[in-house]
């Protein structure tokens, strides 16, 4: 009865099987017993057999099409007029009801093409895949998609990825594709060999320019169809090798020698077209010809004999010169000019337009520098010794044999000035204005100064006087004891500049300035002349306080050149309590518990309790610490903090709001919060080290639900605590 009917329905357009039974039906074709078959009760519609195969990738796949030949494969033909062809198309929503719509999320498939095999036990085995995926976010007219070619290799169980085509087009295979290029490859590429007229790697619209493979080893490059250019195990052939750098230039790195062989020509170097210069091989004769200057760079450059067996010249990688030996390290420094000679060494040194000759000799116990009248160098009674040199690194001015470290004889004539200056010093005198001179002078041999004043003690040093006054002075040694002293007469030491010089002008009390001030309980001021913490300049105090003041710009600048690690230590009692430290651009506050000062919350606030903001701001308070550690009135008593909120005891369960932990009040009663760094926090129940925290809506935190780090999240818990009631507990705060 209800096959009848179900062909009665057939026949009218109706529906068969239109009770939902478990009911099977099939359809003849003139040569194919189960064109199609519906097997009713696994939901399954075949074709060209008359059962579905039910381990197809592990299940029943609603279509199937099965056979041994043509009628195993499914062809789609469309005919029309127009330019479009047939398509497949796979579609993807997240909505279980036709016509209705849910939006498919980042990395959902939009459709693929599994290709499985047989292997003997299942019909489940993946051979390879083609796979679009979300790649993005998608949106009304917006589906940023990514095709995923995958293979199985011989011996895995599943496939993998071998390329990737992004959103952008770009293509990668065997990895990501890079953003910046067009096609991204892990691994080698093997292309033909390729030829000049036909290169394997070429350019669009330039089909003949480019690289191929010459031969064995051998990498030709092309242009236009001629190969110009050969790499190999022999190094680099080419017709004519011209600049072909960014920049105009031309690099050649190898491993070996590089020989440049002109066949009996010369090496030419020009600029422009222009010959600046040219290396020449004449009859064993190497020659460098420069048209215009000739210049060495690098570090040390050596002059040697044919063979190299002896060195004639260097310089070395400081420039410093030395002739037949190399320049000598001293323990200041090195000699800039160093000869060594088997016999006398000597620089002779020419004016023939003035008749002047200059030398400089040494011989084995003393240097000395000479001069010559012109009229016959050669002749020593045309020589003067003008000053000497010992070994025993003690230097003459007008004496070959010096005393001391520094011996200057007067000779026969006396130095008299008008001030009566003793001639055996060694002075510098200038004439400062018409009624007083600036004078710097060493003692005689008797220890006194001799400056016209009276009363110096014995000593050996400087001293400054002007009119006569002594103004201050740096001593040395002091009534046969060692010390270095500086002292002046007003009690206050300034260091003054000029402000400018104008040419060879004596700058005039006008244009001097005290750079740097010693007031006389030991206060250091620099760029101003007294200290002031709301003047610009710099204030040393003698206690340990250090003001920086300036009127815009950075204050402070800490710069550490070197490796990573600590630009500042926090110290209490010696025992450093924090650091502030660097690694590439991070910047890390260790041990740093980033208190806030703020109001809102009473004294008798247990330490510990967790506060959040409120939509308030705090006031600065009516006084505050100066720098000696006692009280002033606070220059904005009163005034709104637009950098500082109110607080309150947090009333909220898992409240975002959360400002910090109250950690101490300061000598004003003001609430100070920590916010970051490591601090205690009052908790209610057990924790353990690892559990974050969150607030429990009055005053105390609870461990957070999960492990995910949140807008509400207080801190980490290092110390845990058992206790089921309510302990301080050892935290690293992370809500500043």
């Amino acid at each position: 009865m209800s096959r009848a009917r179900d062909i009665a329905n057939l026949q009218s357009g109706g529906v068969i099987n239109d009770a939902s039974a478990d009911l099977d039906f099939r359809i003849e074709s003139g040569g194919n017993a189960n064109m199609l078959f519906v097997d009713g009760g696994n939901d399954v519609l075949v074709i060209g057999q008359n059962a579905p195969d039910t381990t197809i990738s592990g299940g029943k796949p609603a279509f199937q099409v099965i056979g041994s030949g043509f009628d195993g494969m499914a062809a789609v033909t469309r005919r029309d007029s127009g330019v479009y062809g047939p398509a497949l198309i796979l579609s993807k929503s997240k909505s279980t009801t036709p016509d209705n719509y849910s939006i498919v999320a980042n990395g959902d498939a939009l459709g693929g093409i599994t290709f499985i095999g047989d292997d003997g036990t299942n019909l489940d085995t993946y051979g390879a895949t083609i796979q679009a995926v979300v790649d993005g976010t998608p949106g009304e007219n917006d589906m940023p998609t990514r095709l995923v070619f995958s293979t199985t290799a011989d011996g895995a169980a599943s496939p993998t990825e071998r390329m990737r085509i992004d959103t952008s087009g770009n293509v990668g295979i065997a990895m990501t594709p890079d953003s910046a290029v067009k096609l991204s490859v892990s691994g080698a590429i093997g292309p033909t060999n390729g030829s000049a007229s036909a290169p394997t790697h070429t350019f669009y619209s330039d089909p003949d320019t480019g690289m191929f493979r010459t031969a064995a080893n051998i990498i030709g490059f092309t242009a236009g169809g001629t190969e110009t250019v050969q790499i190999g195990s022999f190094g680099v052939a080419a017709d004519q090798l011209t600049n072909k750098t960014a920049s105009g230039g031309i690099v050649i790195d190898a491993a070996g020698d590089i020989t440049l062989d002109a066949d009996g020509g010369d090496v030419i170097f020009k600029d422009g077209g222009s010959e600046k210069g040219r290396f020449t091989n004449n009859s064993g004769t190497f020659t460098i010809d420069a048209n215009t200057n000739l210049t060495f760079r690098g570090g040390v450059q050596t002059f040697d004999n044919a063979d190299g067996s002896v060195e004639y010249m260097r310089i070395d990688s400081n420039g410093n010169l030395g002739i037949n030996g190399n320049p000598i390290s001293y323990a200041n420094g090195q000699a800039t000019l160093f000869l060594e000679d088997t016999a006398n060494p000597a620089i002779g040194i020419s004016d023939t337009g003035q008749s002047k000759d200059y030398f400089i000799v040494a011989n084995g116990s003393r240097l000395g520098i000479v001069y010559g009248d012109g009229s016959n160098s050669s002749s020593a009674s045309n020589i003067t010794e003008i000053a000497s040199f010992n070994n025993s690194g003690n230097v003459g001015i007008g004496t070959d044999s010096p005393q001391f470290k520094l011996h200057v004889n007067k000779g026969s004539s006396n130095y008299a000035p008008s001030n009566g200056v003793d001639e055996n010093i060694v002075g510098f005198q200038t004439s400062y204005d018409s009624g007083g001179s600036q004078i710097v002078t060493f003692s005689n041999l008797d220890g006194n100064w001799v400056d016209g004043t009276s009363g110096a003690d014995s000593a050996f040093g400087w001293l400054w006087g002007y009119q006569n006054l002594v103004r201050g002075g740096l001593i040395y040694d002091h009534r046969g004891t060692e010390r270095m002293q500086m002292f002046s007469s007003y009690g206050t030491i300034s260091f003054i500049t000029p402000d400018s010089v104008d040419g060879d002008a004596v700058p005039t009390d006008s244009n001097m300035t005290e750079r740097l001030v010693i007031a006389p309980g030991g206060d250091v001021s620099i760029g101003k002349t007294a200290v002031d913490t709301n003047a610009v300049g710099t204030d040393l105090y003698s206690y340990g306080l250090a003001v920086f003041v300036r009127n815009n710009g950075v204050v402070g600048l800490f710069n550490r050149l070197g490796s990573d690690g600590d630009v500042v230590s926090l110290r209490q009692a010696s025992s450093e309590e924090g650091t502030i430290s660097v690694s590439g651009s991070t910047v890390s506050y260790n041990g740093f518990s980033g208190l806030h000062e703020s109001s809102g919350i009473a004294s008798n606030i247990p330490v510990g309790t967790v506060c959040s903001t409120i939509d308030e701001l705090d006031v600065y308070p009516d006084s505050q610490p100066d720098e000696k550690g006692s009280t002033e009135d606070h220059p904005k008593k009163g005034q709104t903090r637009a950098d500082h909120a109110k607080i309150k005891v947090s009333d909220t369960e898992g409240d975002k709001r959360v400002y910090g932990v109250l950690q101490r009040y300061d000598n004003n009663g003001k609430p100070l919060v920590a916010s970051v760094g490591i601090g205690s926090i009052r908790v209610t129940g057990a924790c353990e080290g690892g559990d974050l925290l969150e607030s429990n809506g009055d005053g105390t935190a609870k461990v957070q639900s999960d492990d995910i780090i949140r807008s509400k999240t207080i801190g980490k818990v290092t110390i845990g605590n058992s206790d089921t009631g309510v302990k301080l507990v050892s935290c690293v705060l992370y809500c500043g």
